[in-house]
């Protein structure tokens, strides 16, 4: 009897699961809407879908979504513990016409976690610390004025940065490019183990570790530099 009732829950798990693998994506129906959410205060953002996230800094937290209106209501805009997390549940899908577009203002936010295809236009960004971290293929574009900057890119899209960062770390472990000419730092520590290139501006201390096969470019004329190369890139100053 009790290896009878453990094959009818092995089957019924089996069928629940199948018919979440195998449903049908929701299709964008082409009626755009707007709809602004009020979430807790964040100081972080992560996104697991494809949608496209425009930031700047505001006086109050806020959300505007700008999506299908059949799309709107499957993404999840949910705060803990300070940290906003954009997905939509593990047992439902969308395919839209346009992607959706989310637009977030918050006093306090200073860290990004992209996990899908859509990009990021953080803009006008000053604080002590900021932080970006991408691991899909969407772009990146942010202006900013801090004191350290954390950049780490496991993904395959482009990194566009301008301003100032007195220290900046930049991590990149796969082909996405950096692009950091326009970001003015004091001092820089690159780490590059993946095939795409970095450009930095540095003005007194560049220090630099590459693994594989992706070059870093620097100007600035920093008088203090640090190279160690066990891959393929290479160590390329710019006029």
């Amino acid at each position: 009897m009790k290896t009878k009732l453990s094959v009818a829950l092995f089957l019924s798990l089996l069928v629940f699961a199948t018919c979440k693998k195998d449903k049908e994506c929701v299709k964008g129906n082409g009626d755009f809407v707007q709809e602004t959410r009020f979430p807790e205060a964040f100081n972080s953002v992560k996104i697991y879908n494809d949608a496209n996230l425009y930031f700047a800094p505001g006086t109050e937290s806020r959300i505007d979504l700008f999506a299908e209106s059949n799309i709107n209501p499957l993404i999840k805009t949910d705060v803990s513990q300070g940290v906003l997390t954009i997905s939509v549940n593990d047992d439902e899908c969308y395919t839209a016409t346009v992607a959706p577009e989310i637009t977030l203002s918050s006093p306090d936010c200073n860290e990004f976690y992209m996990n899908g295809s859509g990009k990021l236009e953080a803009h006008g960004i000053n604080s002590d610390y900021f932080k970006i971290a991408v691991t899909g293929s969407g772009p990146v574009n942010s202006s900013l004025g801090v004191n350290e900057l954390d950049l780490i890119s496991e993904g395959s899209g482009n990194i566009n940065l301008a301003g100032y960062a007195r220290e900046c770390n930049i991590t990149l472990l796969a082909s996405g490019n950096v692009y950091a000419r326009n970001l003015e730092s004091a001092t820089c520590v690159v780490v590059s183990e993946g095939s795409g290139n970095i450009t930095v501006n540095v003005t007194v201390s560049l220090s630099v570790i590459i693994k594989g096969s992706g070059n870093v470019y620097y100007s600035g004329n920093p008088p203090v530099i640090e190279e160690i190369i066990t891959g393929s890139g290479l160590l390329i100053k710019e006029d």
